[in-house]
């Protein structure tokens, strides 16, 4: 579901000055392919509404990480954004399940350079893989469950992740698809498997050239990203701010040229009225979920009794059409 969700959670997007983005059609849930040849060149600058906790999708679960980091690393899958859901290799080449679903086998590109010039081997993956599943004491993996089937990941050489499961999973694959599963150097993660709450060293298609903390997040073109002719752009800026006029007068200015997540309609209407053909807004129908975790290991909450008196104490059908409005799901409530 991880996946599934990050392709549409992109609900209501704003896009200004459409033809200098016309590249980053991949970026750009339930957009088809461009027609014509995308034009390389120019800075794509868009708007975002929080700052990231931490720069690690490994830890975090907000739009504020994925949304600046993901462009910086590769995954071992991805979904095809031309095709979803289908499934498609990013540092895997090719792979193969045993016929009793037990051991998932993964042959690894060799051309792939993390950015500080190192290349990227199984062993990458594997360290990886390693603390999304079991992290170590004092890391926190917020997948962690996704991956209890497996029972061990083993790298027999520098092109082979072999994963080894308890009990086949019919979602593992998906799962490994997730675009938060972005693969770190292994020597880092051995001197500090924290090290990438503020650090960044991927191999992805950008590289990582400043971030100002409630102002700026910027990425520029990787001139040795293994996919030969991308990217098209020569980077990417994100203007950060939590208040939403500030990202609304942004689109309306032309100071930004997209906002990835979604803005009220009562910012999105004036913005059409004075962009007119200038700017196109999609909305995009997504999943979502609001819950609460309860920690049950202090009381009340150690007593089951208390737990179920919380659910049983949830207006569901109230939530719902109080919700419902909300950018992200619609404009009325019924």
């Amino acid at each position: 579901m991880a996946a599934w969700f990050q392709r549409y959670r992109t609900v209501l997007t704003v896009i200004a000055l459409v033809v200098l983005i016309a590249s980053l059609v991949v970026a750009i849930p339930g957009a088809s392919r461009a027609a014509e040849t995308p034009r390389r060149g120019g800075v794509l600058l868009a708007v975002i509404g929080a700052d990231p906790p931490s720069l690690d999708p490994h830890q975090e679960n907000t739009f504020a990480t994925i949304e600046l980091v993901a462009p910086l690393y590769s995954t071992l899958l991805q979904i095809d954004p031309y095709s979803y859901p289908k499934i498609i290799g990013d540092v895997a080449s090719e792979w193969k399940i045993a016929p009793d679903g037990l051991t998932y086998t993964f042959k690894i590109r060799q051309d792939i350079k993390f950015h500080d010039g190192s290349t990227l081997t199984a062993a990458d993956v594997k360290a990886t893989y390693e603390k999304i599943a079991f992290p170590p004491a004092g890391v926190r993996s917020v997948r962690k469950g996704s991956y209890s089937a497996i029972q061990g990941i083993e790298a027999p050489d520098p092109a082979t992740v072999v994963f080894k499961l308890k009990y086949p999973s019919a979602s593992l694959l998906n799962n490994l698809a997730s675009p938060w599963n972005v693969i770190y150097p292994k020597k880092y993660l051995d001197k500090d498997p924290n090290y990438f709450k503020t650090n960044v060293v991927g191999s992805g298609p950008f590289k990582f050239k400043s971030y100002t903390p409630g102002a700026t997040f910027e990425g520029e073109r990787n001139p040795d990203y293994f996919v030969s002719d991308r990217p098209y752009l020569n980077g990417y800026k994100f203007f950060i701010s939590t208040e939403t006029s500030v990202r609304a007068a942004a689109i309306r200015s032309g100071r930004a040229y997209i906002e990835f997540r979604d803005l009220p309609g009562a910012e999105v209407e004036p913005i059409k009225k004075q962009l007119g053909a200038k700017v196109s807004v999609q909305e995009v129908s997504a999943t979502g979920w609001w819950g609460i975790a309860v920690n049950n290991t202090i009381k009340p909450f150690t007593d089951v009794r208390v737990r179920k008196a919380l659910t049983l104490g949830l207006d569901r059908y109230t939530g719902g059409r109080v919700l419902f409005p909300s950018p992200a799901f619609g404009t009325s409530g019924d």
